[in-house]
């Protein structure tokens, strides 16, 4: 049964960089070649059961404030394959998933179990940090089984999810520095660096600080 993600794994890896959401759906949508969809949760289960991938797991999963991230492979031109656990929606707080949003990458997607509703949207911001205009083009029921992709340029978000839900993404690299977010209570646009490009950022932050105690007339630590 491995067998099915190894494949995964190795189609994934042949892709050439530049490929973009259309390609991916193609490869997935070849890949699965009418399995059901229990078959490849099964399959999941065993490869994480049969290898060292779980401690990777542990390793590199994250936590959301509507759902966990599971990271099963990563290629060297940088696709990446997770698994996306939704929270029990009576636990979900507010958060990226459920504001109108983009991403730095593209991907294809495949719900391998429960579901949502899914709200593409057409939004116009004219400067970060001031109320955008967000007009919703599109909504559609995203159901078990069910494959889908979503472009690094386009809006969308997640509504009314099901319990259980669980879906395996399959990205392209990353294009972009930053994601847009949009409020949808208050319309207001927000610019998002994931922590990982941030060390320039943390390295600033302590020398700032460390100037700014300094010049407070408090101790510096490096003349003690």
């Amino acid at each position: 049964m491995n067998r099915l993600l190894l494949k995964l794994f190795d189609q994934l890896s042949g892709l050439p960089r530049g490929a973009d959401e259309a390609e991916l759906l193609e490869l997935v949508a070849r890949w699965r070649h009418g399995a059901e969809v229990a078959f490849i949760r099964r399959a999941i289960y065993q490869w994480l059961s049969d290898s060292a991938a779980l401690d990777h797991l542990r390793t590199w999963a994250r936590e959301t404030s509507t759902h966990y991230v599971w990271p099963l492979f990563s290629t060297n031109s940088g696709y990446g394959i997770v698994i996306n656990e939704f929270k029990d929606p009576r636990q979900m707080t507010s958060g990226y998933a459920n504001t109108t949003h983009n991403h730095r990458y593209s991907f294809a997607s495949l719900v391998l179990s429960g579901g949502y509703k899914q709200v593409r949207s057409s939004v116009e911001i004219t400067e970060l940090g001031q109320p955008a205009h967000v007009y919703d083009i599109d909504r559609d029921d995203i159901l078990e089984g069910r494959m889908l992709t979503i472009g690094h340029e386009e809006f969308h978000r997640i509504i009314d999810v099901q319990d259980r839900t669980m879906t395996l993404l399959v990205k392209c690299p990353a294009v972009k520095e930053a994601s847009i977010s949009v409020d949808v209570a208050t319309r207001m646009a927000s610019r998002h660096v994931p922590v990982e490009a941030r060390v320039t950022q943390l390295m600033n932050a302590l020398v700032m600080t460390e100037d700014a105690g300094i010049a407070e007339g408090k101790s510096d630590a490096r003349l003690a």
